[in-house]
């Protein structure tokens, strides 16, 4: 199962992306999911990664990432569910901090809650998820 994550500078000032003071906005990405459905779960802090290819997003500008989400707890559940559609949604926090609280958004970050869920037949004997390399163009 794979994300899609677009960031858009919608400002009039280029933003800077790197760690520390390098950069206004920290490349770190978190991902959470939640299983809908027939065994609703959630699985918090699925998916780490990081912002890759760009440090400056000048006005209008886009960059796009793709990251794997079906991995560690959310991919042994849906391994063991029974045939059936499955839909799991995934959010992210850009630029999140970890507190003696628990998760918090940094101060060049959000949360990106998903803009729809995705679904998937569950069939045990068969791979669920496209590898990442086989995504359409």
């Amino acid at each position: 199962m794979l994300a899609r994550l677009t960031l858009t500078n919608v400002g009039k000032f280029d933003v800077s992306i790197g760690a520390g003071p390098a950069g206004l906005i920290e490349p770190d990405l978190w991902f959470d999911a939640q299983l809908r459905g027939i065994g609703q779960d959630k699985f918090p802090g699925l998916v780490f990664d990081r912002l890759m290819g760009r440090s400056v997003l000048r006005p209008g500008e886009s960059i796009s990432q793709i990251v794997r989400i079906d991995q560690g707890e959310l991919a042994d559940r849906l391994g063991r569910m029974p045939v059936g559609m499955l839909s799991v949604d995934a959010d992210v926090v850009l630029d999140p901090l970890q507190s003696p609280d628990g998760l918090r958004i940094g101060p060049g970050g959000m949360l990106v809650p998903s803009r729809r869920c995705s679904s998937a037949p569950a069939t045990p004997s068969a791979p669920i998820w496209p590898e990442r390399n086989s995504l359409p163009r």
